[in-house]
Order: C-alpha cells, then sequence, then structure tokens
C-alpha cells in the first residue's frame, strides 16, 4: 500500500486530535484520515478541507466512527494500515530534558 495523505489532511487531522483530546468526544486523526482514504480509495488528490470539516461535525454531533463506517467495505484496511504508520505519533508525552533546553513556555512561572 502505498501511504499518499497529503500533509494538508495530516495538519487539519492533527488538529482535531489535538484540539479535542480533552473533551468529552475526542477525534481521533487516523480515524479521521482512514475515513476519507476510505471515500477517496486512498487517493488524497481528491481530499479538501470541507470533507474533514464535515465529519468532524458528525463526529461532534454524536455520530460515532463506527456508525458512519458500518457500510465501508475498506475502512478497517485503511484504518489498520493508517494506523501501522501513525498510531502513537499523537498523545500525551512527557518529556525529560534539562530546564536550559526548555522552551519558555513550558518552564515554571517565577
Amino acid at each position: 500500500m502505498d501511504f499518499g495523505v497529503t500533509s494538508e489532511a495530516m495538519n487539519q487531522a492533527f488538529r482535531f486530535d489535538v484540539e479535542t483530546c480533552r473533551e468529552p468526544i475526542h477525534l481521533n486523526w487516523v480515524d479521521l484520515l482512514a475515513y476519507l482514504g476510505t471515500k477517496y480509495g486512498g487517493d488524497f488528490g481528491k481530499y479538501k478541507a470541507e470533507h474533514m470539516n464535515a465529519l468532524a461535525q458528525q463526529l461532534k454531533d454524536g455520530a460515532t466512527i463506527e456508525e458512519l463506517t458500518k457500510d465501508m467495505k475498506y475502512y478497517s484496511y485503511y484504518r489498520n494500515a493508517y494506523g501501522a504508520v501513525l498510531d502513537g505519533m499523537v498523545g500525551e508525552f512527557q518529556a525529560e530534558i534539562p530546564a536550559s533546553e526548555a522552551p519558555a513556555a513550558y518552564l515554571p512561572q517565577a
């Protein structure tokens, strides 16, 4: 399988994931990309930001990815393939670095 997801699509999906990570409805970026990948037959040349916006809105309105993909024969294929590349790349992480290397925004306020 070719992984031809555009940087624009990945960035938009990433932003949805990060912005909803602590919300009651979390939008998983891999699920978003796999849904669109299935719709496009893997051809992200068809990608439009409004497609992802519409999907995100459906999910925010209470639809589940399982409901939306129940009749999508190849969704699990794209979810597994994209997940093999992207799962684990976004989430909450903790790293220890010297304070001298930390961005100012991450340092305790004095």
